[in-house]
């Protein structure tokens, strides 16, 4: 199974943001949500953007960690690694969205986008895709669950985002 340290670097990030979203309330203006997610998504992204890169050129190295083999061995080693964690470019989306959400008092929206790319997504299509397209489906499952938790947890922080700006708009017109 592919190494997931790479899923751990975000946790500081979105450990630091929750208190800063969570004691800010209606408080602050909403653009100051704003800043913090994406100054939050901009940090995570750049140790997301750093492991894709070692994956995808140290891939022999990384899999020679794990134990020695033929050539075949190392050829199809590196070409599933390299498939499988190729997903690794988004993934600090997901785990900063959902902790966003969490800060935010919705714990549902935050806990659902958690649960994405592990078990509604990528269980699923490790499960079907092999059906189809065999040895290769799982390959894809990962990428594929990836792109996946990161469309879902874009189209709702965009969501939530909208309806904030809106609750602060009539919150602004009604105090004038």
């Amino acid at each position: 199974m592919p190494l997931h340290f790479h899923r751990w670097f975000p946790a500081p990030v979105r450990s630091g943001i929750q208190p800063v979203l969570e004691t800010s309330g209606l408080t602050v203006p909403i653009s100051s949500f704003e800043r913090t997610y994406k100054l939050a998504i901009l940090s995570a992204s750049v140790v997301s953007v750093a492991s894709f890169l070692c994956f995808q050129i140290f891939s022999r190295q990384i899999i020679s960690i794990f134990g020695t083999g033929s050539e075949v061995y190392f050829e199809f080693a590196e070409r599933y690694f390299r498939i499988f964690m190729f997903g690794t470019l988004v993934n600090s989306v997901q785990p900063v969205t959902g902790n966003f959400f969490t800060a935010i008092g919705k714990p549902a929206k935050g806990i659902f986008i958690s649960m994405t790319r592990q078990i509604i997504f990528l269980l699923p299509l490790i499960l079907l895709l092999p059906m189809v397209f065999g040895i290769n489906g799982i390959m894809y499952a990962g990428p594929i669950a990836d792109f996946a938790a990161f469309a879902v947890a874009m189209i709702m922080v965009l969501g939530e985002m909208r309806r904030m700006r809106r609750m602060s708009d009539t919150l602004e017109n009604a105090i004038e």
